[in-house]
């Protein structure tokens, strides 16, 4: 796919820039060529693979003090992509922030290197949680980490930092929830002698974290929760080392050492933090467990009659559950480990099925299955993946990644999952297509599988390989959902997405329209009245790959930020499936991204630890139906050692983490019926084993399904067993 692409550079006036640096980019972000722009603003660029180009003004080649431009991205438009695009780059204005934070006692920029990752990424948002313009830059030459933030806007900064005593993970600095803002009213910066505008990180961290704990600990006690003597304690630590950081006083009279000040400040800081975000763990946790009592273990009632319809007064029912209604789900690489060598019934399987697995995703790849336009090839997958028998296991399939327009490097990883004819269509053609993909699996497949993912990952900047437009992307959902319903499937259709805080959207390609958060993407297709019934959210926080396909990771997440997005999605008012999910129990190797860690560097028992607050989390939250564990075994897992098996398929501690919460979730006992015959108890959605003693006999076993929505259910007792 050659491209010769030519433009002009312009500053935020819209006045031609010269010596600009313009860069094309590949769908892995990979430079495929630079360029400089002229005395009047222009470059040329040729390459093959490019799907952007980003222009950063010349004020970046100097210090960092002295930026006055935000570099712009862009995505080329078109589908198929144009031979000799011309495109038009408009920077915007930016102020650069100097980043002046403490580690182990020392400013970030005076400890070792190797410390200085304390810091990691950033990632910017406005005070409406929408993706917003910045950068972070800290190069050789620059003393400190620098922000570069649009004036007079408030911006919400999002860091990876390590925190002691608690772990390494994604911060929130904006200023207590107001904002950082630079320009005519500043608010959350300072400005130092010589007028560059300083973060003091380690302090709005702290009070973000705080303000935030109070906002949530009220709104919770509203609510009803009630909170543990360690969580009460944490908070009081927080909110005590909060008020002994505020009442140090910063010197401003000139020739005063203010830095000692904030030094000091900056310990009482790493406190409050510490305590904070470990209140707010427990906080999150106690709230879920609480919330599986309120929302999972519903109030039903049993009827319990004779055959002529007489009430069985004073019947003592005794109840078991046996399987869950809730999906409890895995995914099984098909292509590492195919059933004609790891078959049912043997050392994977079995041991899938005793830890209460009952669901199956099935990944049904567009590249395999129609590798040239109309010639369909199901034999292999079938033979490796015989989703007839799987069915028959007891295991319910859904299917996956049935249209994913993930793209990598070019030209090698373009056709992996999506048939690289797709890429000579247009918009029209590429509907159409996907139309008569999805009408062919779904005819061939509704019998055994039991729901249908319309698209996988829509409208990020690697996932939209024929480069389609947000319109002609709602229109290829909704004949996809379309295909499905022809194809003869009534089951549920889900759509999938990744990266759920929107933490690789651009403001500007998303400003353009070819880029989506998440959620909005969401509220676009129903707006559109597009027909989808599941939304599929992505966890993998804290996860990283390391493959020749993958690579990259996932920062470390607070649970009250899953909590949150999780609670955000539901408000779509659809049913929320977790759909794939993830954490290793190795940390990254040295050459390995940096993600963060939680609560220390991540193991078998750190792995174990995490499925179970995640799973309690999850399974809290009325909204959510699945939580699928991506991948069964640590042989080829999309997240580095990331299975709840070893290659070998020997349980690790993560394994029987996940048992010990799907068995303690199965409910049991005894009841007896009032004078009406109703039986009443609590227990959530699933299977029950019921028997019932009445009149000197006993009846039963019966099996008894319990939905999340049916909360009445009728027993008749004929043939007794005694």
């Amino acid at each position: 796919m050659p491209m010769d692409l030519t433009g002009t550079v312009r500053d935020w006036r819209g006045q031609p820039l010269p010596g600009a640096r313009v860069t094309a980019l590949g769908a892995g972000w990979e430079t495929i060529g630079t360029a400089t722009s002229d005395a009047a603003g222009g470059f040329r660029l040729q390459g093959e693979g490019t799907i952007a180009v980003e222009a950063e003004g010349p004020d970046w080649q100097g210090p960092a003090r002295e930026i006055a431009t935000l570099p712009r991205r862009f995505r080329i438009p078109g589908c198929p992509r144009p031979e000799s695009p011309t495109v038009d780059l408009r920077l915007r204005r930016g102020v650069p922030v100097a980043v002046r934070a403490f580690v182990q006692g020392r400013l970030l920029e005076e400890v070792e290197p190797s410390v200085q990752r304390a810091i990691g990424d950033c990632w910017f948002m406005n005070l409406k949680d929408e993706v917003a313009p910045g950068a972070f830059r800290w190069r050789a030459g620059d003393g400190c980490p620098w922000l570069v933030l649009p004036p007079d806007e408030a911006i919400r900064a999002l860091v990876l930092w390590s925190v002691p005593g608690f772990g390494a993970l994604v911060c929130h600095a904006d200023n207590g929830g107001r904002g950082l803002r630079v320009g005519r009213d500043s608010a959350g910066v300072c400005v130092a002698q010589d007028g560059t505008y300083q973060l003091w990180l380690n302090e709005d961290l702290a009070r973000t974290a705080c303000r935030r704990l109070q906002r949530v600990w009220a709104q919770y006690e509203g609510e009803g929760y009630r909170f543990g003597s360690e969580a009460v304690e944490e908070r009081q630590r927080a909110l005590a080392a909060l008020e002994a950081m505020e009442a140090i006083v910063i010197p401003t009279a000139a020739g005063c050492d203010s830095l000692a000040a904030r030094r000091e400040r900056a310990q009482h800081a790493d406190t409050a933090l510490a305590n904070a975000l470990w209140a707010l763990e427990h906080v999150v946790l106690e709230r879920a467990e609480q919330d599986i009592q309120r929302y999972r273990n519903q109030a039903r009632t049993w009827t319990v009659r004779l055959p002529d319809g007489t009430p069985a007064a004073g019947a003592q029912v005794q109840f078991r559950q046996i399987e869950h209604g809730f999906r409890f789900g895995i995914f099984v690489n098909q292509t590492g480990q195919p059933m004609r060598r790891d078959p049912l019934g043997g050392k994977l399987w079995t041991a899938l099925k005793d830890l209460g697995i009952n669901q199956v995703t099935v990944s049904m790849l567009w590249s395999h299955h129609e590798p040239q336009r109309g010639q369909y090839e199901y034999r292999e997958w079938d033979t490796d993946y015989p989703v007839a028998a799987l069915r028959d296991a007891g295991f319910r399939l859904k299917s996956h990644v049935s249209v994913w327009f993930w793209h990598g490097y070019y030209p090698h990883q373009w056709d992996v999952f999506t048939p690289g004819w797709i890429y000579g269509l247009d918009a029209a053609g590429v509907s159409e297509a996907v139309y008569e993909h999805q009408r062919a699996l779904a005819e061939r497949y509704h019998e055994h599988v039991a729901s249908f993912q319309a698209i996988n990952e829509p409208m990020l900047s690697h996932t939209n390989g024929p480069n389609l437009s947000l319109s002609e992307t709602i229109e290829t959902v909704r004949r996809s959902a379309q295909a499905i319903r022809d194809g003869g499937s009534d089951g549920p259709i889900e759509v999938n997405n990744c990266c759920v805080f929107a933490e690789t959207v651009n403001a500007d390609v998303r400003e353009q329209g070819y880029e989506r958060m998440p959620h909005e993407f969401f509220e676009e297709l129903q707006a559109a009245g597009v027909d989808f019934d599941e939304v599929g959210i992505q966890l993998y926080y804290g996860g990283y790959m390391y493959s020749g396909l993958f690579s990259g990771g996932f920062a470390v997440r607070h649970l009250l930020d899953l909590s949150e997005i999780i609670d955000r999605y539901s408000r779509l008012g659809k049913r929320v499936n977790i759909s794939e999910v993830s954490v290793p129990s190795a940390p990254p190797p040295e050459d390995g991204p940096y993600i963060g860690e939680w609560h220390g560097p991540w193991s078998p028992e750190r792995q174990a630890a995490w499925v179970k607050a995640l799973y309690t989390l999850c399974y809290s939250k009325p909204c959510v139906q699945e939580v699928s564990w991506w991948n069964a075994t640590d042989k080829g897992a999309f997240i580095h050692t990331g299975g709840l098996l070893t290659t070998a398929c020997e349980p690790k501690p993560a394994y029987y983490a996940l048992r010990s919460l799907i068995d303690g979730w199965k409910v049991s006992g005894e009841t007896h019926c009032d004078a009406s015959g109703n039986a009443l108890l609590r227990g959530p959605a699933g299977t029950y084993e019921v028997t019932v003693a009445y009149g000197g006999r006993l009846y039963g076993p019966f099996s008894l399904h319990c939905g999340t929505d049916d909360l009445r259910a009728e027993i008749v007792l004929a043939g007794p067993n005694k």
